[in-house]
């Protein structure tokens, strides 16, 4: 072994340790937590950070950078926070971003300094806690292959499973298992993974119809049934319907005539979901303008598992993202007056669809909203 690689050797060793004990400490801090909504504030550039506002609109920054972009939270019980971030410790000049790499970072509610909780030349996205919040799962773009991976706090990190390609994965409601929609070559699939079993070890439950892609998997809090949406690969709607784990049974949900996009939420008797679906869109290019148009609009749908199913928003623009407060009294969604804005606002309104109020003007396109 030569002197440079033992010296790198050293300093990864060191920089594992100093993680662990980071990450095992903030593990421990007791977080006082009250009902926050939690999304992705744009910034200059593209520049973006973690921000949380109460029900009296009252705003915090949970991180506060002037050079990253900081997506994708999620939030345990208990008040912890993690996110993914292209942030780095040593900031070098990259125009073309080759050396760019996304890992995910241990922060709380209150905004304490995040700890890295991975490091490596790999991207590691859509980071979920575990229902304990004793663990994270999180998908590991590798070369080649996509990875379900699992790490438990101030431990260990788990590979639960590969594929070319991992759409979604959501936890089951008692933790011991992962729903993941996958692709594999032209098939696509919806897959049970026990997260103690094997790498081979899985239940497919439901694939994809040859002409159609499984591209979200998402388990109801009652843990009977999982919510999927397909995509079609030519001709067809984008639809949502609701796998039963019991006898195998698939209803498609969403009205005739709309596009569901991702994400959806479920409510927490299982009994309805939550969803936003492009109306009489229509995309085009303007060779005069130069430009790309898209008409239509994008509007919020609840749906029961019984298939009735209303639209809650009004008018035009795009309303994406929706979730139900904890009480399940309002609905939080994204809102912009055209499809293509890159900022969109955030507001909620009561679950009729009525008494609408915006808390904050500039979400960045791509956010996630968390309610908790």
């Amino acid at each position: 072994m030569n002197e440079v690689s033992s010296v790198w050797k050293v300093a990864w060793v060191v920089e594992a340790v100093r993680i662990y004990f980071a990450v095992a400490i903030l593990a421990m801090i007791p977080v006082s937590v009250r009902a926050d909504l939690v999304f992705s504030a744009a910034g200059a550039g593209p520049v973006a950070n973690l921000y949380a506002v109460d029900s009296a609109g009252d705003l915090r920054r949970i991180t506060d950078n002037i050079r990253w972009r900081d997506i994708d939270a999620d939030i345990a019980g208990d008040g912890r926070v993690v996110f993914s971030s292209n942030r780095e410790t040593e900031p070098k000049i990259d125009v073309e971003r080759r050396s760019e790499h996304f890992h995910l970072y241990l922060t709380d509610i209150h905004g304490r300094s995040p700890v890295p909780l991975t490091a490596g030349n790999s991207d590691e996205r859509m980071p979920r806690f575990s229902p304990d919040g004793r663990s994270v799962a999180f998908i590991r773009h590798a070369p080649g292959v996509q990875q379900l991976v699992m790490i438990e706090l101030g431990g260990e990190e788990q590979v639960i499973f590969s594929a070319e390609e991992i759409f979604d994965f959501s936890w089951s409601p008692g933790g011991e298992n992962l729903v993941l929609a996958l692709r594999n070559g032209a098939e696509s699939a919806v897959a049970l993974k026990a997260v103690s079993g094997s790498h081979e070890d899985v239940n497919t439950v439901a694939r994809g119809a040859g002409d159609d892609w499984l591209v979200a998997a998402r388990w109801s809090p009652d843990g009977r049934r999982i919510a999927l949406i397909r995509h079609p690969l030519r001709l067809g709607e984008r639809s949502l319907s609701v796998l039963d784990l019991a006898n195998g049974d698939e209803r498609r949900l969403s009205p005739a005539g709309v596009e569901v996009q991702q994400s959806v939420d479920w409510s927490d008797d299982g009994e309805r979901l939550l969803y936003a679906a492009l109306v009489d869109y229509n995309y085009r290019y303007d060779e005069a303008a130069h430009k790309k148009i898209h008409e239509g609009a994008m509007h919020i749908f609840q749906s029961s598992i019984d298939g009735e199913t209303r639209r809650l928003s009004a008018g035009g623009g795009l309303h994406r993202a929706p979730v139900f407060s904890p009480d399940e009294k309002r609905i939080a969604f994204l809102y912009a007056p055209s499809l293509d804005a890159r900022r969109l606002a955030l507001r909620t309104m009561r679950v009729d669809g009525e008494g609408v109020r915006e808390l904050y003007p500039a979400v960045t396109r791509h956010s996630g909203i968390l309610w908790r």
